[in-house]
């Protein structure tokens, strides 16, 4: 057990930026001002056409634990590569740029690195929009798990949930060596990422503590209608499958395979669909309808599911276009 002293351990932090001037700067005081100081803040200018890479700079002018990376535009995961690439910290945190997080988030999280065994502390998130927000008081609850049972937490009960997403995640910089994110992916970039690193995973602390605010804002990808990048949730569970180097996790991969057709059919019926991928839609719906109904009885009896999302598979394995009809009562959010 190595003592743990406050600050001796370096935290990179990779913030991937991208045309968000209106909601940088909230993001980047909540780092400059943590009560945990030792940090070398990445931010990754992915090529802004508005005021985000002056802002950068600007940051950086001031605070000399900030570094700027101004690239040409490749997508959020080219960014976070472009990070962890040049992070010189012990450890590695995502922050998106238009999310930001509590004063004491890497002081409160650096205890946990006290356990030379931890290789990656995850936290919840409170999530913020123009309309409402869900500001809870938080928690200093927390388990500790071995690598088997994170990666069932992953593939299991939580999945699909704030538990994939990579900025409520802290890793430990070993972890991350061979890792990165795979470009050209447009829609749920974080499960293939954390299926990956978790396999390099020991021990890993799970937080309550709600101390990262995830801002839903109009026009962001998890708000859009479905569009042909959505299918790339299909492409991830198959690239899982294809790098799954444990024959044990092979029957949790096909359900959440066959989950993730639920889901993109309950976003259709939810959200809409994007013009530009109405007509591809239509062709695809009766293959996702076909992989969906053949997985039904498993997918029913999967436990963590919400009840809502369970009525919604019933309904939907009945009728399509009934569910289509009721959806947006029963799995707004799906």
């Amino acid at each position: 057990m190595a003592e743990y002293q406050k600050n001796s351990i370096r935290i990179s932090v990779i913030v991937p930026v991208y045309n968000v001037e209106e909601y940088l700067k909230r993001c980047l005081d909540s780092l400059v001002n943590q009560t945990y100081s030792n940090l070398d803040i990445l931010l990754v200018n992915d090529g802004s056409t508005d005021s985000s890479g002056q802002i950068c700079d600007e940051y950086a002018e001031k605070d000399g634990r900030i570094r700027v990376l101004h690239k040409e535009n490749g997508g959020v995961s080219s960014a976070r590569n472009a990070g962890i690439d040049v992070a010189t910290g012990d450890w590695i945190s995502f922050i998106d740029s238009d999310d930001w997080i509590v004063e004491d988030y890497y002081e409160k999280i650096a205890v946990f690195f006290e356990d030379e065994n931890t290789d990656m502390v995850s936290v919840r998130v409170q999530r913020y929009s123009e309309f409402e927000s869900s500001k809870k008081e938080l928690s200093e609850k927390f388990k500790v798990f071995e690598n088997d049972t994170i990666m069932k937490i992953l593939l299991g009960k939580k999945a699909f949930g704030s538990f994939f997403s990579t900025c409520t995640k802290v890793y430990k910089k070993r972890v991350l060596e061979g890792v990165r994110f795979e470009l050209n992916n447009g829609y749920g970039e974080d499960i293939l990422f954390n299926f990956l690193a978790f396999q390099n995973i020991k021990q890993a602390v799970v937080s309550e503590r709600e101390g990262y605010f995830y801002y839903v804002r109009e026009g962001s990808a998890t708000q859009k209608p479905l569009n042909v990048l959505a299918l790339d949730l299909l492409k991830n569970w198959q690239r899982i499958s294809e790098v799954n180097t444990n024959n044990k996790w092979n029957g949790l991969i096909r359900l959440n395979y066959a989950y993730t057709h639920f889901i993109l059919l309950a976003k259709a019926a939810t959200g809409g669909i994007d013009e530009s991928f109405e007509n591809e839609f239509n062709v695809q719906k009766r293959q996702l309808l076909k992989v969906f109904r053949r997985n039904f009885l498993r997918l029913f009896f999967k436990r963590g599911i919400k009840l809502s999302k369970k009525i919604g598979c019933l309904v939907m394995f009945i009728n399509f276009r009934l569910f289509s009809k009721i959806a947006k009562r029963f799995l707004k959010n799906a």
